[in-house]
């Protein structure tokens, strides 16, 4: 048996941790109807906690009828007679339970709210006579934390939109379930027919946990007019990082509070994206397999040498305004907007921003400049999850797969700025319905590549949140310039080292 362990840099309780891993024990029949579970030492000694906290744990299990105590043998598994009678004798109606099979709880990230949402589920309703509610949490940068602390306090959507990252985690914590005993092998190989599945981020030990709802990849944003003020042309598909750091110089008038570029150096998602971008152009790698063991890059020489690279653009050619002016993805918009910068690297839905704010002669979006190690820029993407807590999976992916329809998806998706997911569909139908904004990006898609590529968390199981944040302290100490280069990549090493321990 695979070994299982308990994640304490997540915030959610061990003793939740502890109890998820358990019932997935008991129902895949690790642990069998009448069988007796470890006891509370040899739980204690297997996942290094406290007794309390395995108490806790099993205590959740009796409530919900998996097991029973019987003083003093031990905790055994209950058979499927026990289990339903605990069920029924809730005080709970038993036509409230029919009604809760018959509803769905679905979340979304706030800027997913939309009208055509709203249409698309209220038609749903009307067919099928389900009812769906619809609530929004925040930004997809702190979703992560809103399903987590949706578990802690038992009230986890049937239904949620999740940060590609983040399915992994969910998936290893057993909070999510996956797809495939929906589909048919031919299905899942289907979905992925614009790329390897062994590099799809929804996956986990190859079962499909998270169903694409939505990609995006990202582009240089550029001001034409401060451009055609300093007399240079607009950069073209093809150019290069040496290019990039050429007319970065020429645009930047320090004096004039005009920059070539900025970036974000928050502690956030679009930061570490947007770092990111440059090191995997330049060839560095958080993880590399080697004889089929996960080990970290980030002490290699490519890695070094770009995270340098990133930092220089700012501290040493000084093409950036200095780090205490910039912040988070927002402020660069703004900074952007408001002609302080003449080039950014941005998300698809700023296109809609931008086409209610500024002439079109006055900005455009171009590829990313191509590093030496390859030319791919990076590819995101949001899937669809259905909770192990949800009462009725097969209504939850008859709801997914009817609002990732075609006729559905397309015409909201594109409101929303962001792009069909290009597992479900071809290359050629996302840039013929992604309109005259979202174009270019959407012809992007097939030139870029998500994080999977690189790394393998995907199967180790290793949410997004825990090595960016050292990556991203350290990068704001260099540019603050408490730290060298040298400390920098070496905290950062050890850091990655830890996270795979």
């Amino acid at each position: 048996m695979e070994k299982e362990v308990l994640k304490r840099e997540l915030s959610i309780p061990l003793h939740y941790q502890l109890m998820i891993i358990l019932k997935k024990r008991i129902e895949s029949g690790i642990y069998p109807v009448d069988s007796k579970i470890p006891n509370e030492m040899e739980l204690c000694t297997e996942f290094q906690v406290s007794r309390p906290t395995v108490r806790r744990a099993i205590e959740e299990l009796v409530e919900e009828g998996l097991v029973v105590k019987v003083h003093p043998k031990g905790t055994f598994v209950c058979n499927s007679g026990d289990k339903e009678t605990a069920k029924t004798s809730e005080s709970e109606p038993a036509n409230t339970e029919k009604a809760a099979k018959n509803s769905l709880r679905v979340t979304f990230d706030s800027p997913l709210m939309d009208l055509k949402l709203y249409q698309a589920v209220e038609d749903f309703e009307n067919r099928t006579g389900v009812k769906i509610s619809i609530e929004f949490s925040g930004s997809w940068k702190n979703g992560f934390y809103s399903i987590a602390n949706a578990i802690i306090e038992d009230r986890i959507p049937d239904v949620f939109s999740a940060s590609n990252v983040s399915v992994p985690t969910f998936a290893q914590m057993g909070v999510i379930i996956p797809f495939d005993s929906f589909l048919s092998q031919e299905e899942k190989s289907a979905l992925f027919q614009q790329g390897e599945i062994s590099n799809c981020p929804y996956l986990y030990h190859d079962l499909l946990y998270g169903y694409p709802f939505f990609s995006e990849t990202r582009l240089m944003y550029y001001r034409k007019d401060m451009f055609d003020m300093a007399g240079l042309p607009y950069p073209q598909e093809g150019w290069t990082h040496d290019d990039f750091l050429r007319i970065c110089k020429k645009l930047t008038r320090e004096e004039e509070g005009r920059w070539g570029y900025d970036y974000p150096v928050s502690l956030d998602g679009d930061t570490l994206q947007t770092l990111m971008t440059w090191i995997m152009q330049r060839g560095g790698e958080i993880y590399r397999i080697k004889n089929g063991r996960t080990e970290p890059a980030a002490d290699e020489p490519e890695f070094a040498e770009a995270f340098r690279w990133v930092c220089d653009l700012r501290l040493k050619h000084k093409v950036c305004p200095p780090a205490e002016m910039s912040s988070n993805y927002s402020k660069v918009c703004v900074k952007f907007l408001e002609g302080q910068i003449a080039m950014m690297i941005g998300l698809p839905s700023f296109s809609v921003i931008l086409n209610g704010r500024l002439d079109e002669k006055e900005w455009g979006v171009v590829c990313l400049p191509r590093g030496k190690a390859h030319n791919k820029s990076y590819r995101g993407g949001m899937p669809l999850c259905i909770s192990s807590k949800c009462r009725n999976p097969e209504l939850a992916f008859h709801f997914i797969r009817y609002l990732t329809k075609k006729e559905i998806l397309f015409p909201y998706i594109k409101r929303v700025g962001g792009l069909p997911p290009i597992e479900l569909y071809s290359k050629e139908e996302i840039i013929s319905n992604s309109g005259k904004e979202l174009a270019p990006f959407a012809k992007e898609l097939s030139n870029s590549t998500g994080w999977a590529h690189y790394t393998d968390y995907y199967n180790i199981g290793e949410e997004m949140e825990t090595w960016r944040m050292p990556i991203q302290f350290t990068l704001r100490r260099v540019l603050n310039q408490q730290i060298s280069y040298e400390h920098a990549i070496q905290y950062i090493s050890t850091s990655i080292r830890d996270i795979i321990k």
